[in-house]
């Protein structure tokens, strides 16, 4: 991905990522599959790894069942910079396209951004987290 590419995503803001993809086509651990998919898509979008203490991850339930796996699509929330804002400002799709490097093609998905409400932007503990810049 060039330079230009990447700047699409604004780099400090508060920006809540839904991406879509099948589990197995997912390389590596099972119970790993959420961090392979937030690390592989910060590499290239952000230009460095996930980190929980800026970012935060929603798992979906099946990611390690390798028989459902096969078949389902599943969704996962990837919230950036969860310290930028109070709730995130951008809401954006992504396809994860399987391979020997993931691929990330922006796309939209209907009710994602009801679906998306139900999960508290930045994880739990954010909620009333203080100094939050709003």
């Amino acid at each position: 991905m060039d330079a230009q590419a990447r700047q699409a995503l604004p780099r400090e803001s508060a920006i809540r990522l839904c991406l879509r993809f099948k589990a197995r086509d997912i390389p590596g651990d099972p119970c790993a599959r959420s961090l392979t998919v937030a690390d592989a898509f910060m590499q290239q979008k952000f230009e460095r790894k996930f980190d929980w203490e800026r970012d935060y991850i929603y798992t979906p339930a099946g990611i390690d069942d390798v028989e459902d796996g096969t078949r389902m699509k599943l969704f996962m929330f990837l919230d950036v910079n969860k310290h930028a804002n109070s709730k995130y400002e951008t809401l954006l799709c992504y396809q994860v396209g399987k391979g020997d490097s993931m691929t990330f093609t922006e796309t939209k998905f209907n009710g994602v951004r009801d679906f998306s409400d139900m999960f508290p932007w930045g994880g739990r503990d954010m909620r009333n987290a203080p100094n939050m810049k709003d």
